[in-house]
């Protein structure tokens, strides 16, 4: 089946950051400098930049000593778009750090926002060349991965498990116009449980998804993981060695996945919440058809350890 454009309010770009309230930023900070951040701390607010300056998470001390998903934001391509979903769904537009945004609620309660992100360009190391079958580009120099913490771009994609997933479904297509690029059927073979969303850059590729819905087993909603991507496989490689060596909890990796084709890797942050390095993913455009595929293709790799439901992983 060809994508086709989604009539919505409005069309995210991409996805920009995720947000947390934490019992204790200054464990929050520590490993999120180990995963490859660079991060800023006061007393009650984090925020943590990609490479490029731009903000990728942020997180605020909570009230309590519960930690909590608080939510995430699309880029939007303008602020007239970001306008337009405050007019049409009644809700309030407002300047911070990053830009006019607007707050909106989905179905399960989860705050997404629409925001026009001001980037601050940041430092970025070169690309390195590969010597591979038929592409030899790096000749006369020696190469030499640093060691430390790999080197976080952005944040890639979000995956939320939902109460409701074909009413979550409609409501971030309604106002966000993402697309299908594939979906995922239950044990029935019929009922779609899970799907793959991309944003809608008409003939510019984007990722192969932003955004992954999936019915909750348990009928919780709540963040499975937040995916950032590295620079490129070493960095990925490097900064897993990193973060063993710092004495945290690799969840499942290194290995390739079916659905997208990134190399992945996930870590459990000291509050128990699941963070990805990826690299190397596919890039589609609009017109790229969508897929129908089972859990297994789900859960499955092309290489690496299997995930836990399959027998691997923790």
């Amino acid at each position: 089946m060809t994508a086709r454009s989604h009539p919505s309010i409005a069309k995210a770009i991409d996805v920009a950051d995720v947000r947390f309230a934490l019992p204790d930023l200054a464990k929050a900070e520590a490993f999120l400098i180990d995963f490859g951040f660079a991060v800023e701390r006061s007393d009650d607010r984090l925020i943590a930049r990609g490479a490029h300056g731009n903000i990728a998470y942020l997180a605020e001390a909570s009230d309590d000593d519960e930690a909590r998903f608080a939510g995430f934001s699309f880029a939007a391509t303008s602020a007239n778009e970001i306008e337009a979903l405050a007019d049409e769904l009644d809700a309030e537009t407002r300047e911070n750090g990053q830009g006019l945004s607007v707050s909106l609620i989905d179905p399960d309660g989860f705050s997404v926002r629409a925001l026009n992100p001001e980037h601050t360009p940041g430092p970025k190391a070169p690309p390195v060349g590969r010597n591979e079958s038929g592409t030899r580009t790096r000749t006369r120099s020696r190469l030499a991965v640093p060691k430390g913490p790999s080197q976080v771009l952005r944040l890639g994609h979000v995956v939320l498990q939902v109460t409701d997933f074909e009413s979550s479904l409609a409501w971030y297509q309604d106002r966000f116009g993402l697309l299908m690029s594939d979906r995922v059927l239950g044990p029935d073979g019929k009922t779609t449980v899970g799907a793959f969303l991309r944003c809608d850059r008409g003939e510019e590729v984007t990722d192969h998804h932003s955004l992954f819905l999936m019915q909750s087993p348990g009928g919780v909603a709540k963040i499975e993981h937040a995916a950032f991507e590295v620079a490129d496989f070493d960095s990925l490689m490097a900064g897993a060695d990193h973060l063993k060596a710092q004495g945290y909890e690799q969840e499942w990796g290194i290995g390739r996945h079916l659905l997208g084709a990134h190399i992945f890797d996930y870590w459990r942050d000291p509050f128990g919440f699941t963070l990805e390095h990826w690299t190397d993913g596919d890039l589609i455009d609009s017109s790229d058809p969508e897929g129908t595929h089972d859990l297994m293709a789900l859960l499955g790799s092309q290489w690496g350890p299997p995930h836990a439901m399959l027998g691997g992983g923790k």
